[in-house]
């Protein structure tokens, strides 16, 4: 036994030192869940340390407060709030100058753009395989977009010369298109994992435009096979017949390379992984789409037990369905490059949205911020002792003690019982005590309501001196 807990105790060390040496390049919140790994691990070890010999225990001791001293050193620097501010700065630089790259190989030198693709999509993939691999999200990697882009390197770097893979890639295509459009992919360029999802699916599809349009000088590209050169809009039985001619020569080896994916994926998933997944709480699509999104539970119940096998059903009607329109692309420039603008607006406008609904939340949040602090100092203005409280006698006691004359002279009032709502200062222009202890929770006569801070992760703090509903604010 204490030759197991040694061993696995270093084994911990062994990724804990690992993991701090990736900090310099890691993501915003890359290793919380490993850190959490780690601290439970080692807290897992007192029951084993009880049955070791005194010379071991002390020496697993020392280890475990060292192994938690690292993991607290770890989690701390992942929560750095200017660690996590110069990341997304870094991904926003980055991917700007991408952009201009990107749009200057594709304006000067299209031709060779799949270059350029390839060096981002393998970089990308690295930093993503990390950060997944931490985060229990590396299931995603066996999703289908990232088959079609294996399967397009293989193209334009072994077998650029095979009319089967060209045609398969091709098709593909339209699946990748069919996902810009129905997982909402947004360019938001602080946050890499959103832009490497949009990498994923849009950069090939400009690789193929590329290809298509302006294929290299290099003769081994086949292209533009002469049996799909046919005009296609000259009239509806020529596009009929270009159409069913695509069909005939193209869907079949893109649905044969589908079903070459599609048969080990879901086996894996479903099958031989499945308690595994289950038992180490992994990310899937499958998950995300009928738990997370709560497509599971819009089923009739009669179909919830099936939801797997309809999930493979929709997944083929999504390859099925951009198959459909994939011959209208490759017979017509326009048709493509329109299709292309549509998918890059469908991008931006998801980032825009992202942006214009959290700032718009934010501001809204701290107008009622604003609202609730100014409603508070009016408030302890005139709560007892505020600088706008006029004391009135019990009514029962009203006879015993007369109203007393205005001091100075001048006019007698009577005081009726009611409140002055505005905002008071002292004499020196600074706020009153009041409204001071207000604010800072010093008047315990009357406790203002609560203000609840919603923090990125979900999570709330709130007053607990007060039942009063709790006033949302989105944390910056």
């Amino acid at each position: 036994q204490a030759v197991g807990s040694r061993r696995r105790l270093l084994g911990v060390g062994m990724r804990m030192r690992k993991a701090e040496k990736e900090m310099d390049f890691d993501f915003v919140d890359l290793n919380l869940n490993f850190a959490m790994d780690l601290v439970d691990i080692v807290k897992s070890t007192n029951k084993m340390i009880k049955t070791i010999p005194e010379h071991l225990r002390v020496r697993l001791r020392q280890r475990k407060e060292r192994m938690l001293t690292r993991a607290h050193r770890l989690w701390k620097r992942l929560e750095d709030a200017k660690t996590k501010k110069l990341l997304h700065k870094i991904c926003f630089l980055v991917l700007f100058f991408d952009i201009i790259i990107s749009s200057f190989l594709v304006g000067a030198r299209p031709s060779y753009f799949y270059a350029c693709h390839t060096v981002k999509l393998i970089v990308m993939l690295l930093l993503r395989f990390v950060h997944y691999r931490m985060k229990r999200h590396h299931y995603y990697l066996f999703d289908f977009c990232y088959w079609a882009n294996f399967i397009l390197l293989i193209y334009v770097w072994c077998a650029p010369s095979s009319l089967l893979v060209w045609r398969a890639v091709f098709t593909f295509g339209g699946t990748l298109g069919n996902s810009v459009v129905l997982f909402r992919n947004s360019l938001v360029p602080h946050s890499l994992d959103k832009v490497t999802t949009a990498e994923v699916h849009f950069s090939p599809l400009v690789v193929l435009w590329t290809l298509r349009w302006f294929p290299p000088s290099d003769t081994s590209f086949v292209v533009t096979p002469d049996t799909l050169n046919t005009p296609f809009f000259s009239s509806w039985s020529t596009a009929w017949g270009a159409w069913w001619s695509y069909w005939l020569e193209v869907f079949p080896p893109a649905f044969m390379l589908y079903v070459v994916w599609a048969a080990p994926y879901y086996g894996k998933m479903f099958i031989w992984s499945a308690d595994k997944i289950e038992r180490k709480k992994y990310a899937t699509l499958y998950k995300y789409m009928a738990l997370d999104r709560g497509i599971l539970y819009k089923l009739p119940r009669r179909l919830q037990p099936h939801a797997k096998l309809i999930f493979i059903l929709c997944h083929l009607g999504i390859f099925l369905g951009g198959a459909v329109y994939t011959p209208i692309l490759y017979h017509s420039y326009w048709c493509h490059t329109l299709w292309l603008l549509f998918l890059l607006a469908v991008i931006i406008f998801n980032g825009a949205q992202f942006y214009i609904d959290y700032f718009a939340k934010h501001y809204e949040s701290s107008l009622a911020v604003i609202e609730h602090l100014q409603s508070s100092i009016e408030h302890a203005a005139n709560s007892p002792g505020g600088p706008n409280h006029q004391l009135h006698p019990h009514p029962t006691q009203r006879h015993l003690h007369p109203p007393q004359p205005h001091v100075g002279g001048g006019h007698h009032h009577h005081h009726h019982h009611h409140h002055n709502h505005e905002d008071t200062a002292a004499p020196d222009g600074s706020p009153s005590a009041a409204a001071a202890a207000a604010v800072t929770g010093e008047d315990k006569a009357s406790p203002s309501p609560p203000i609840t801070v919603t923090m990125p992760e979900g999570g709330e703090q709130a007053n607990p001196n007060s039942g009063s509903p709790p006033l949302q604010a989105v944390s910056s």
